[in-house]
């Protein structure tokens, strides 16, 4: 079974614009940027992600949380 590893935020954006999760641009506070996904059980979701520059790493145990709140199985996350 494969596991969750370090993202870079890049990487991290691109994987979750696959499963209709999508930035919003300018809301958030300070560092944290917004993901938000609105069809998760019919609600709109959302995770803020605390994040420098585009080359930073996230890790893995936050790949993890973001994975289970937007309900991505690991298996369709990191397919390609």
């Amino acid at each position: 079974m494969p596991e969750d590893r370090h993202l870079k935020y890049r990487e991290l954006r691109k994987l979750l614009s696959r499963h209709n999760v999508y930035e919003v641009k300018h809301r958030g506070k300070g560092s944290h940027r917004l993901f938000v996904c609105d069809n998760v059980e019919g609600r709109k979701i959302s995770y803020p992600v605390k994040c420098h520059n585009e080359g930073q790493e996230i890790h893995s145990y936050i790949v993890r949380r973001i994975r289970d709140t937007f309900r991505i199985p690991i298996e369709e996350f990191y397919k390609k």
